[in-house]
Formats: C-alpha cells, sequence, structure tokens
C-alpha cells in the first residue's frame, strides 16, 4: 500500500523541469524489496546492537545500490562510479540531484519496513488516508501530461492501493479479533503462514471451480448474473472515483489561492520564454550554481562538497536508528503507558489535586467486585479483618508483610491464631497467586471471619 502511493509521487518529483537529469524510472520491485529485507533480518534474531548495526549499514548500502539500479553503472569501475554520483550530489547548475530524492526515498523505505512489523491499526488507518489524499491529489493533473511522465500507471497504482489496504484492514481487524478471544478463553489462538496459505488457496480454488462449472454447465446463467454485478462495481468504481474527486476538490480549495498567486508571477516568463528558459530563472533567481561567494575562505571552498556528503549520510544513520529505537519502543507491548518526561503537566495537576484534597477519615481501600470475582471475595474479607483490627488497636502499618502481621495478631489473640493463618494463606493467594481461588476457598475465608472475636486476650483467656 505505501509502494502504491509512494511511486507516483516519487515518479513526479524525478521528472520535472526542476530535477536533473530526467526520465528516470523506480522499479517497483526494488522500492518493495527495500520494505521486505527489514522485515527478514528481524527472523534473524540478533542481539539488538548488532541487529541495529546491520540495519544501519544496509540502509547506507541502499542508497548507491538505488542509484545503480535507476541511473546505471555502466563501465566504469564502482570507486570511480560511486565518487562521480557523490560529486553530482553538490552539482546545482543543471537542477536539483535526482540522486538526493533518490537516496531519501531509499532511506524512507528502508526504515517504513524497519516500522513494519510493529504496525498497529491506527498506523495503517493513517496510511490509507494519507496515500487516498497523495492520489487524489496526483489525479489533479491533465491525462496527457501524466501520459508524459515515465513511471507513472495510475490504474495500477489504484488498483494496488485500493486491495492492499483492504486487505491490510482485514487482517488487522483478524488480529484484533484473535486477540480479545485469547483473552477470553484459555486456548491459544493464532495466524500461521500454513493457515493463511490454507485458506488462501482453498477460498481461490472454490472460486475457481465455481467459477468453471458456471461457465460449462450455465454460461448464460454466468453472463446474467455478470449483468447484474456490473451496475453494483460500476457504482463501486463510481464510488471510489467521487471519494478521489472530492479529496482533489478540497485540496484545490486549499492551495488555489498559492497557485493564483504564483501563475500571476510566472505567467509573463511563460510568454515570452519556454520551459527550459524558466528552469533558467528560477534556478538564478534562488541563487543555485557552482559560483562560490567571494568572501569564502580557500580552505571552505574545497571541504563544502565532502560535508555535504556526510552531512547527507549522517541525516540517514539519524533516520534508520530512530526507525529502530520507535519499533523496539513499540514492541514493548507490557508497557501501558509512555512518557517523554516524568514532569508533565496532567502529573503536576493530578499531584496537586492530591495534595489540595482533604482527607476523608477512615482508611480507603481498593474497589472490588466480590461478586464476580473470586480473588476479590477474599480480598474483601482480608479487608474486612484489617478494618476490625484497626479498630481493636492493632492496625497493619505498610512496612509489615501480611506473614509478619499475623504473628502479631497472633500474639495479641492466640485462640484465633488459626484463622489469622488461614485468612493470610488465602488472601496471599487470592492476590499474588496464579491459580483461581475457589468457591470453597471463599467460603472458608467468611467462616474464619464470622468466628473471630477480637477482645482483649487475658479476658478471651478466661473466657
Amino acid at each position: 500500500m505505501w509502494a502504491a502511493w509512494v511511486l507516483p509521487l516519487l515518479h513526479l518529483a524525478l521528472n520535472n523541469p526542476l530535477m536533473h537529469p530526467t526520465g528516470l524510472v523506480v522499479p517497483a520491485w526494488w522500492i518493495l524489496t527495500l520494505l521486505l529485507i527489514p522485515l527478514l533480518i528481524q527472523k534473524l534474531d540478533l542481539k539488538p546492537r548488532r541487529a541495529l548495526a546491520l540495519f544501519t549499514l544496509i540502509g547506507l548500502a541502499a542508497i548507491p545500490t538505488t542509484w545503480g539500479i535507476v541511473f546505471g553503472i555502466g563501465d566504469a569501475s564502482a570507486g570511480a562510479w560511486l565518487i562521480g554520483q557523490l560529486r553530482a550530489l553538490t552539482q546545482w547548475n543543471k537542477g536539483v540531484p535526482n540522486g538526493l530524492v533518490l537516496a531519501f526515498v531509499s532511506v524512507l523505505a528502508w526504515r517504513r519496513g524497519i516500522a513494519g512489523s510493529a504496525l498497529r491499526y491506527d498506523g495503517l488507518w493513517r496510511g490509507f488516508v494519507i496515500g487516498s489524499i497523495v492520489l487524489g491529489s496526483v489525479m489533479l493533473l491533465r491525462a496527457d501530461t501524466l501520459a508524459t511522465i515515465p513511471g507513472i500507471d495510475m490504474t495500477v497504482s489504484i488498483v494496488a492501493f485500493v486491495l492492499s489496504g483492504l486487505v491490510g484492514l482485514a487482517l488487522m481487524a483478524l488480529t484484533g479479533t484473535l486477540a480479545i478471544e485469547n483473552m477470553r478463553s484459555t486456548s491459544h489462538l493464532g495466524i500461521s503462514r500454513s493457515w493463511v496459505a490454507v485458506v488462501g488457496s482453498t477460498v481461490a480454488l472454490v472460486l475457481v471451480l465455481g467459477w468453471a462449472a458456471g461457465l460449462f454447465f450455465a454460461p448464460d446463467t454466468v453472463a446474467r448474473v455478470l449483468s447484474y454485478l456490473r451496475p453494483i462495481i460500476e457504482l463501486i468504481f463510481l464510488g471510489l472515483a467521487g471519494l478521489a474527486t472530492l479529496i482533489a476538490y478540497a485540496l484545490l480549495w486549499v492551495i488555489q489561492p498559492l497557485l493564483q498567486s504564483a501563475y500571476r508571477r510566472l505567467l509573463p516568463i511563460l510568454q515570452r520564454d519556454d520551459l527550459g528558459r524558466l528552469r533558467e530563472f528560477l534556478l538564478e533567481d534562488v541563487k543555485i550554481g557552482q559560483r562560490e561567494p567571494p568572501d569564502l575562505a580557500p580552505i571552505w571552498e574545497a571541504s563544502w562538497r565532502p560535508i555535504f556528503v556526510l552531512a547527507v549520510a549522517a541525516l540517514a544513520t539519524w533516520l534508520i536508528v530512530r526507525a529502530w529505537r520507535d519499533r523496539a519502543r513499540t514492541d514493548a507491548g507490557s508497557i501501558i503507558e509512555t512518557r517523554e518526561s516524568l514532569l508533565t503537566a496532567g502529573l503536576v495537576r493530578s499531584q496537586l489535586k492530591s495534595l489540595l484534597r482533604r482527607k476523608k477519615p477512615g482508611t480507603a481501600y481498593l474497589p472490588l467486585d466480590p461478586t464476580d470475582s473470586a480473588r476479590d471475595a477474599i480480598r474483601a474479607v482480608y479487608q474486612t479483618l484489617l478494618s476490625r483490627t484497626r479498630e481493636a488497636g492493632v492496625p497493619r502499618r505498610r512496612e509489615v508483610t501480611p506473614a509478619s502481621y499475623a504473628r502479631e495478631l497472633a500474639l495479641r489473640w492466640p485462640l484465633h491464631s488459626a484463622a489469622f493463618d488461614l485468612l493470610t494463606r488465602l488472601y496471599t493467594l487470592a492476590r499474588y497467586g496464579p491459580i483461581e481461588p475457589t468457591l470453597e476457598d471463599v467460603a472458608s475465608a467468611r467462616q474464619a471471619l464470622d468466628e473471630l472475636v477480637l477482645t482483649d486476650h487475658e479476658k478471651a483467656a478466661r473466657a
């Protein structure tokens, strides 16, 4: 889906009068390769540092590889060809170097592949919306203009984008359903490649056999069914075209003032000069070229090109490293909330409210639901025990563990030591144990609590 909307935009960027050289075509298979290789590397289960180094090295190597695929290497040696491509990045006298655009897109595709394993439903839906806006904007151009730009086939791009987007959204919904079912049941449900292959091949085989049987036994019926379905198909395509047109007109409404201003400024130039002169005028107007200002020192004159190339490499490395860190942060599924800083406005407000709030008398416990949970039922019994012991003058301090508190209570009321031990053991099981307590444990805890008479131990001994 990402490649389907990026490729038309990329070919528009590579083939316009401001770029040099023009007439370039980036094969779709190479963009898909840059997206899929990071997913395969993550299957190697490398250590984080080694994986980051491997991602960075291969990501930087993808830039000259993209140049070689698009520009071609020719008969020059690899070293001389690479030096020539690096020098071309600073040759702005003929136009903006397309090597910069290719380097930027290759790094973006690489980092998109790194983040692909951590893609969530909101990210996929956001990409679907962005792709729809981009394709709708491209459709604003005239058909004869698009026909002159190599590498653009809007029909293929739209069909690939819609189909891949729908499949992606369906798979995301399926994984969400599986996650909910795994939370409800004890058996683990999952999706494997074998399951997808079997289900997909079975569905395809049923469709092919049904289609073949229909054509063989009742071709007239099939033709009639297709005639019935043709309005529905046309309605679907009409809806997609209407959505794209709506997006296109919305964008046109937003950028219309900018287009009118640019039209008023460029119309006199277009009337007396050709398109090639327009490019020279724009480049000269923004002062792009190889002319160095006279006040620059000779050392800067000799070193600005290597510095520019190193800056491009540093930017690519930073993008790849950041994508890796974002993926690793997203993979930590046990983290419910993340903060960029410990000091946030919401945290400060909540702390101030807690500080200024007047405490009510008594000790508040955690809210429980004893009717639906055996754990909560036993914890509610233990909370009742804590309330009674606090009223009896033996409150539980924060630093005292349940086991130590049970021994403290047994020293105060030795006749009920067995009840204290039972309540403590059941509470520990309900609070920290991996096994859900039974209804018999709940009944035992309530019976032990009902039998407790927390009086003075001397009176209890005499009784």
